[in-house]
């Protein structure tokens, strides 16, 4: 994602891309950092904190729970928005949440409905 706003960066500055974007490209990149732009990304986080429920599976190396919470919820943890960590009773990853298994079928089918039931009654 680094190297991508790198480019992005690059691209902006040659006038390719449309400006209009900025505001939204600025408070996604602020999310790859806990560092960087923290206020930016912490004020954002507050005004949308009911908009926002994570879900987020223990077994996931890309995106890992404690980086969750520590992005959505701030620096002092003030940010209150509603979190949840699941995990799945077969194996998964990030990129393959709910993997296609013949033998594994129903179960993976019973976490996807309710990890999307979840979201859409949200």
């Amino acid at each position: 994602m680094h190297k991508f706003f790198k480019l992005f960066d690059d691209y902006l500055n040659k006038g390719k891309i449309n400006r209009s974007l900025l505001p939204e490209i600025k408070y996604f990149k602020s999310l790859l950092s806990q560092y960087g732009l923290r206020n930016i990304r912490e004020e954002r986080l507050l005004e949308l904190k009911d908009k926002i429920f994570a879900i987020s599976l223990i077994k996931d190396k890309v995106v890992p729970p404690e980086s969750v919470i520590n992005t959505l919820n701030g620096a002092q943890k003030k940010i209150p928005i509603r979190t949840m960590i699941t995990d799945f009773p077969y194996s998964y990853s990030h990129e393959t949440p709910f993997p296609v298994d013949k033998n594994q079928r129903e179960i993976v089918n019973v976490n996807f409905e309710n990890i999307f039931g979840l979201a859409s009654s949200f």
